[in-house]
């Protein structure tokens, strides 16, 4: 795994070779966070990381200047292995959480749980499990998503679905190969 940009441009870190992990590829991170660069500031800002698997996403925020990610990987091997690359990057411990669970049981306990609010959230859930739509329902009901949020979230083509999702509205999506990108913005309902 490439870094994009940032302090840690061009670091390569490597990539756990394991059956279901399906890093990012670096030119659709790359295009995610140039379109990012033109939808917000990523500088001192709080983000997630969710199905974070190699942290792809939250690593190349933080190098491009968030100020804290929350990863959250269900897999206790790749949250070891997801520390130690964060190590190898020297990053501060206070501009990082890892939290080893899953996703849907997690993100109701945020608040309890400690995390910073992120203004921008990045998802990487499994393909072929519909996932995203799950997700998207999920984030409408908590409280503690800001107005503005946004969600970048990776899902194959075959998991594409609707506009809008409660409070949740499609910005954007961007197609690479099998792979689609959709921008997602929190917008209460008036």
């Amino acid at each position: 795994m490439r870094i994009t940009g940032g302090q840690w441009r061009g670091r390569v870190l490597p990539s756990p070779v394991r059956a279901g992990v399906r890093p990012s590829m670096e030119r659709v991170r790359k295009t995610v966070f140039d379109i990012l660069h033109g939808m917000l500031t990523l500088e001192g800002i709080a983000v997630a990381d969710l199905f974070a698997g190699t942290g792809s996403y939250g690593i190349e925020a933080l190098s491009r200047g968030a100020a804290m990610c929350v990863f959250v990987e269900r897999e206790r091997r790749l949250v070891q292995q997801l520390r130690q690359q964060l190590q190898q990057l020297a990053v501060p411990e206070h501009r990082v959480r890892l939290l080893c669970g899953d996703v849907f049981a997690l993100l109701p306990r945020w608040q309890e749980l400690g995390c910073a609010t992120p203004q921008l959230l990045f998802a990487d859930p499994p393909y072929g499990q519909h996932m995203g739509e799950r997700l998207l329902e999920l984030l409408a009901q908590q409280r503690w998503v800001e107005e503005g949020t946004l969600l970048c979230l990776e899902l194959s083509v075959r998991d594409r679905f609707g506009h809008s999702i409660g409070a949740w509205q499609l910005l954007r999506e961007r197609r690479f190969g099998d792979t689609l990108v959709q921008w997602w913005q929190y917008r209460r309902e008036q």
